[in-house]
Parts: structure tokens; C-alpha cells; sequence
């Protein structure tokens, strides 16, 4: 089961899918992402990538972030994400779109202001962190001073654009978490 760690909401669940195809962040790591982000996550607008059932995200918005836009290509993910925005009261603060990703970045510019903080947890192995990471930085989706946060599998590498730059890379076990700066 997975659980808001603290902010507003601490120790409430989300609904999670049955089967195994999204891999929350483990409590452990957000945790430490988040004792690491400190007040950055106060009043943000955050773009929560890859978002699965919006664990990050969530624990933003209890934490005191201003709005999230979660994107998932999983319609099951999109609606589970929205059940749980509806569960915690958030509904108003919460935007869902269901799309591919980096694909969605390049070709669907913000309709919002642009993001102060950004998760970016892709699927490991499948090389989605570059590609994403330059849709991010050349599209108008990063306010100045933007923190990105990428969750990849621990040795798994990737190119950092050129507009960011990396300010603290941690691991967990088998996750690697790369803060970023815009």
C-alpha cells in the first residue's frame, strides 16, 4: 500500500493498480527526496512525469505545493490518479492527461505557467530520460530555477541538456535520484 509520508495528508493511502505494471517510488526515497527538497515544493506548480498513480505528486500537494499536472500513457493510471484527487479533497489543484511521453512535450506546448518543480520517473531501461529532459528544457515547461528530480535504475546514465544543471545525485539501492536545475 502506498502512503503519504507527511503535509496534510500523512499516513492516508492511495489506491494503487493491481498488477504490477507501475513502480511507486518506495516510501524510503521520497522520503529523502523530499527532506532534500525542503521548501522548494512551497506554493510550486509541479509537473509530476511518468506519474504512475501520482505518488510524487500527492506528497507535493500535501506538502504545499500550489497545483500538479500528472501525465501517464495508462488510462488506468489517469483514472486512478483522479480517484485519489477526488479521495483527498484536491480535485480543484489536480490536471490528468493521459499521453505519451517525451512525444507530449514537444507537441503540446503549456497552457499553464510554467513548472517550478518537475518528477521525472520513467520507466527504467527503456533511455526516456534524455528525450524527456530535452523536451523539458526547449519547450517552455520550466519556470527559471526549476528543480527536476529523475528516478532511474542505479548506473543507468543519461545526457544532461544544455539549460540544466546537475546539482546532487543520490542513491537508494537499486534507484538513482538526480536533482537538476533549470
Amino acid at each position: 500500500m502506498l502512503r503519504i509520508i507527511a503535509g496534510q495528508w500523512r499516513g492516508r493511502p492511495l489506491d494503487t493498480p493491481k498488477d504490477r505494471r507501475a513502480r511507486p517510488t518506495l516510501g524510503r526515497v521520497r522520503e529523502a527526496v523530499f527532506s532534500m527538497l525542503g521548501e522548494t515544493v512551497d506554493n510550486a506548480r509541479v509537473l509530476d512525469l511518468f506519474a504512475g498513480v501520482g505518488g510524487l505528486g500527492f506528497e507535493a500537494l500535501s506538502r504545499g505545493a500550489r497545483a500538479c499536472l500528472f501525465i501517464d500513457q495508462s488510462r488506468r493510471h489517469a483514472r486512478l490518479i483522479q480517484h485519489n484527487a477526488r479521495r483527498l479533497g484536491c480535485g480543484d489543484r489536480v490536471t490528468t492527461v493521459q499521453a505519451r511521453l517525451p512525444r507530449f512535450l514537444r507537441t503540446d506546448p503549456p497552457q499553464r505557467a510554467a513548472c517550478d518543480l518537475v518528477f521525472v520517473d520513467p520507466p527504467y531501461e527503456e533511455g526516456l530520460a534524455p528525450p524527456t529532459l530535452l523536451a523539458l528544457a526547449g519547450h517552455g515547461w520550466l519556470a527559471p530555477g526549476a528543480v527536476i528530480v529523475v528516478e532511474t535504475r542505479r548506473g543507468e546514465s543519461f545526457e544532461i541538456p544544455d539549460g540544466l544543471a546537475l546539482f546532487r545525485n543520490k542513491r537508494y539501492g537499486d534507484t538513482e535520484v538526480s536533482f537538476l536545475k533549470a
